[in-house]
């Protein structure tokens, strides 16, 4: 064989193993980048439970009462009365 041939030979296969090397740099980095993402969709996952409990207990019927009469002084009412609309025509009629 002649030397420009192994050489051609030589530099052809250090090409390719560099290509090869390079290849799996991206690889790795990549991946890197995807496990920080999947960490951070863990971490929002968690924070998004944590906030649909806090969002069940503060809109608790009993908990909005509570803050009502402890926080705004509002008080039940002995009683309550219904007030009934006028219908439209009666209304017209009336003036």
């Amino acid at each position: 064989m002649p030397a420009r041939t192994v050489a051609l030979a030589v530099t052809l296969v250090v090409t390719v193993l560099f290509g090869v090397v390079a290849f799996h740099t991206l690889l790795v980095a990549n991946q890197s980048s995807i496990d920080e993402l999947d960490r951070e969709i863990a971490e929002q996952e968690d924070r998004h439970q944590q906030l649909v409990l806090r969002e069940a207990q503060l809109s608790a019927p009993q908990r909005i009462v509570e803050v009502a009469e402890r926080d705004l002084g509002m008080v039940t009412p002995a009683e309550v009365v219904w007030l009934e609309p006028v219908p439209v025509d009666s209304a017209v009629d009336g003036q």
